[in-house]
């Protein structure tokens, strides 16, 4: 019986972790954090910003970010639809709102081990 239990509780946990993975990147995204950001960024990040788009080490996401949010400073972030892909990975969809306009941000999160880190980050204009 216990066994039974402890095989139920563990995805409901897996779920769990993998919402506050994508709150935490929705707070990053909304103080304009880059740093934060970077907590959660794996060593190759697939990013778009605009039509500008690559796979990135983490310290060229980090400079990219940077830059970013440095010309469009954040005044709001909302989660508009979160969900978990075919493959595993938990998404987040979202509107930043900045001094500059608003734009519509996907993130990806993949479990590695017992943390998530992101595997891709969208910026594009509303």
């Amino acid at each position: 019986m216990f066994l039974i239990c402890i095989m139920a509780i563990m995805p409901m946990m897996a779920i769990a972790n993998a919402s506050d993975a994508l709150d935490n990147v929705a707070s990053a995204i909304k103080s304009g954090s880059s740093t934060e950001l970077s907590k959660a960024i794996s060593n190759n990040v697939e990013i778009c910003i605009l039509d500008d788009e690559g796979v990135y080490s983490k310290d060229q996401a980090m400079a990219l970010l940077k830059s970013f949010f440095a010309k469009n400073k954040p005044s709001g972030f909302k989660i508009l639809h979160r969900g978990v892909s075919k493959e595993g990975s938990s998404y987040g969809i979202g509107l930043l709102s900045t001094s500059n306009g608003d734009y519509r941000t996907y993130f990806y999160v993949k479990q590695k081990g017992d943390s998530y880190s992101i595997i891709e980050l969208r910026f594009e204009e509303e």
